[in-house]
């Protein structure tokens, strides 16, 4: 029955010529059916979550994160749910209004972050990454000193996930590159952009693979 679902799921991405069927999958038909706590991204697809939790959430503000560590939302669980189990076994929320995200998924910042889009192939989320988690990136052009005292403090990077096949990319420069190497054209034009890091070209350019696409 999930396969089946999967592969209805993915129809209209094969239907060529019709833009409003072809792409896009509408977040509100996913959040008015089943709520509930995914383990993994093919009970978010099938929309048959696996586990019926409860539990609290606290929207946090950016100074607190900024202060605290941690992500957007914070999710309070029952008694008897420990904290390996959520950074391990859950993969995301329906909450009935918003689908948040384990942003764990993506790195070393604990919490959750809402999912921004539904599409396909790729939906997006903006994730409070760690400098640490993009170390390579951020050594280049850092100090040792300097890295190490900014490597725990949040920031904002959009993330795609591949409805395909669950992965999840950071779309910094070199995940963008990863996104749009079948595109040269594309890729050209993003890399040409002194702005191309700032998230609202980020998102521009991940819509434009999910119409090509």
């Amino acid at each position: 029955m999930k396969y089946l679902l999967f592969l209805l799921l993915l129809i209209p991405s094969l239907i060529k010529g019709q833009d409003s069927a072809r792409n896009s999958i509408d977040s509100a038909v996913i959040l008015k059916t089943h709520q509930g706590v995914y383990r993994n991204i093919m009970e978010f697809i099938s929309d048959n979550p696996g586990l019926q939790l409860n539990y609290s959430i606290k929207n946090r503000s950016q100074s607190e994160i900024v202060m605290w560590g941690g992500s957007d939302y914070d999710v309070k669980f029952s008694r008897g749910i420990k904290k390996s189990f959520i950074k391990d076994s859950i993969w995301g929320i329906n909450t009935g209004e918003v689908i948040l995200i384990n942003n764990n998924l993506i790195g070393t910042n604990r919490g959750f972050v809402r999912l921004l889009k539904v599409d396909y192939p790729y939906s997006y989320f903006t994730s409070n990454i760690l400098a640490r988690d993009e170390s390579e990136e951020y050594a280049m052009y850092m100090g040792g000193a300097i890295f190490g005292a900014v490597s725990g403090i949040p920031y904002k990077r959009i993330v795609a996930i591949d409805m395909r096949t669950g992965a999840m990319i950071r779309l910094n420069d070199y995940g963008m590159t990863l996104l749009l190497q079948k595109d040269k054209d594309l890729l050209e034009k993003y890399k040409a952009l002194d702005n191309r890091n700032d998230k609202e070209v980020v998102i521009e350019f991940l819509e434009l693979v999910n119409k090509r696409y």
